[in-house]
């Protein structure tokens, strides 16, 4: 009985498996009919002769998937690794494939069209990011890029029409994956400035200067609003307006783009040292410093030997306060620039600020086989020695400089400031003389004699040598705090005040500069020469300057906290001093000025 039954259980489930395999074959056929356009028009493999093999490994093995089963994933992380890679023309092909095979996933469309807005392909762009939005309204990007297009084309109605979809927007956009950027302003920002220029271009500049006027109310440290502010006053004749709006935008970041963070998916994907270089270079153009870590990180794993990319991240970590982790590239990056000065000294100079003495002295011992004569590299050398607590052999690489280049002023201008800094006032005294024989109207000369004068006790005559000093034709930032800080210790406040204001004309964005300007306008013992109002509005800059040091800023909180209280302004006068009070604990200022702003504040 048992043999019939298996027979027939046999011969029924033959059936089943024939019909099962004649599916499975008809739909590979199909998949064969439906899919062979798409295999048919994915871009041949670029010559790979001239890439390293890791690239070539990333684009043969995404071809591989893609011609395998051309889902529109597939063909869209392609077209992503040759836009990469710079492959621009098979990029557009393959995310053109991705968007037809599903026109539901707009991202391809929005990458797609990025792509043709950099090569210029305009109407193409807008094409395809008016897809985007038609199937996603939300992809706020896609509708700023709109509007920049549209704008750039003249077509004024449609660029305003999209800017103002997204003007509203007043909050930084999070990325989900915090492995990427935040952007420094809202995307609603970057809109009403490209409308203010819209505006600018039609010639309807009062309203732009309202724009640009909310943005700066609401976003200060928004550096394109000045400027653009500064060419509406330079067009009306305004010079002063314009001056100051200008030298406000120069202390502040410059950014005139959004981040992308759907872009900045490519970039961690490249693995082409002509694409990610550039993007590296220009997240630290735009200060995005830690985003510009991520990508050097990020390359390093496929480019460890490329000279370009640890030149970079070397100077990203010591710019960035993690100098540490820069030491392990150094060896590297000194083998590869030991003959090129430039690449030397501004390394050497970074090492020397982030307090890496030794390193500093490696670099500038090499510079200096390159350009022996170079006063200012000697005198680095010699300084760094001397942080190290090795003052013998600063002193004898001293005497080696002033033996074979006895006949520089450099050289003598140097000894006479590193006798003065140990305290050896004869020795300074006899350089002195002999830098007096060789360049007696040097600015250095000047200084150095009105610092010798100042020890001396003789502060009038240090004055007179120090006016000598900063009224040469070579303006230097040292004379020009001499000056201001023995005019104040005489307490010539108006002489102080006039001197602060003709050196911020030199040195418009210098941080030392504005804040002894701005607090002596608000502080004066003198009241008469008091100007509140104008010395809030040098001290406000201090607080979103872009490289103001923390100790300034907080000399500059604390005398806004003091104006605003003098003015019977309470709510800002504590908003200040609560500023500073925190900045002060963070960076271990004296209780004496915490205890001053929380009576302030307490008043």
């Amino acid at each position: 009985m048992l043999f019939p039954y298996l027979s027939r259980f046999i011969k029924k489930n033959s059936k089943i498996l024939f019909v099962s395999v004649a599916v499975i074959f008809f739909l590979i056929l199909l998949d064969l009919v439906f899919a062979f356009p798409y295999r048919k028009r994915i871009p041949d493999l670029p010559d790979t002769e001239n890439i390293t093999d890791m690239l070539k490994d990333q684009i043969k093995s995404a071809s591989r998937k893609a011609h395998f089963y051309p889902s529109a994933h597939n063909l869209g992380i392609l077209g992503m690794i040759y836009h990469s890679s710079a492959y621009y023309d098979k990029a557009a092909e393959c995310y053109s494939l991705a968007f037809k095979k599903n026109s539901s996933k707009w991202i391809w469309s929005y990458y797609l069209g990025y792509l043709d807005k950099e090569m210029g392909e305009s109407e193409k762009a807008i094409a395809n990011f008016s897809a985007v939005v038609k199937t996603n309204p939300s992809a706020f990007h896609a509708w700023y890029y709109l509007g920049e297009i549209y704008q750039d084309l003249g077509q004024n109605v449609k660029a305003e029409d999209a800017l103002n979809r997204i003007r509203s927007l007043k909050e930084k956009k999070i990325p989900a994956n915090l492995i990427f950027r935040i952007d420094h302003f809202p995307l609603g920002t970057y809109a009403s400035y490209l409308l203010a220029k819209l505006h600018i271009s039609t010639s309807d500049n009062e309203y732009a200067e309202d724009m640009l006027k909310g943005i700066i109310i609401y976003l200060p440290d928004f550096g394109p609003a000045y400027r653009l502010l500064g060419n509406i006053y330079q067009t009306r004749g305004d010079s002063v307006s314009a001056k100051k709006y200008i030298r406000q935008a120069n202390d502040n970041i410059y950014s005139t783009a959004p981040a992308d963070t759907l872009f900045d998916m490519i970039a961690l994907r490249s693995r082409s040292e002509l694409f990610i270089l550039k993007q590296i270079d220009e997240a630290d153009y735009n200060y995005y410093y830690d985003w510009a870590l991520t990508l050097s990180d990020h390359a390093l794993n496929y480019l460890p030997d490329n000279k370009y990319l640890i030149s970079k991240t070397v100077k990203l970590l010591l710019k960035t306060g993690a100098g540490a982790t820069a030491l392990s590239f150094l060896d590297r990056h000194l083998d590869s620039y030991k003959d090129d000065f430039a690449g030397l000294k501004q390394v050497a100079d970074m090492l020397y600020e982030n307090k890496f003495y030794t390193q500093s002295g490696t670099y500038y011992s090499r510079a200096l086989e390159l350009q022996p004569e170079n006063t200012e590299i000697q005198a680095n050398l010699i300084f760094g020695l001397l942080n190290e607590g090795k003052e013998q052999q600063a002193l004898s690489l001293l005497d080696g400089y002033l033996k074979n280049y006895g006949n520089s002023p450099g050289v003598f201008a140097n000894a006479v400031y590193i006798m003065l800094l140990l305290k050896k006032e004869d020795k300074a005294e006899y350089y002195l003389e002999k830098l007096r024989k060789l360049s007696p109207t040097d600015t250095k000369t000047f200084l150095l004699s009105g610092y010798i004068a100042q020890q001396k006790g003789d502060i009038n005559k240090a004055r007179e040598l120090f006016e000598k000093s900063f009224n040469n034709t070579k303006k230097e930032l040292l004379a020009a705090q001499s000056l201001g800080d023995i005019l104040i210790r005489q307490k010539k406040w108006g002489k102080s005040i006039d001197h602060f204001k003709q050196a911020l004309e030199y040195f418009p964005n210098e941080p030392y500069i504005i804040e002894k300007l701005g607090s002596l306008l608000i502080m004066c013992p003198d009241s008469t020469l008091r100007d509140y109002h104008e010395g809030a509005e040098y001290l406000a800059r201090l607080l979103i300057h872009r490289t103001c040091p923390p100790e300034t800023k907080i000399y500059a909180g604390r005398s806004l906290a003091h104006a605003y209280y003098d003015l019977g302004d309470k709510t800002k006068a504590t908003f200040y001093a609560g500023y500073t009070i925190n900045l002060a604990r963070n960076y271990n200022f004296p209780e004496e000025i915490i205890n001053e702003l929380q009576a302030l504040s307490n008043h």
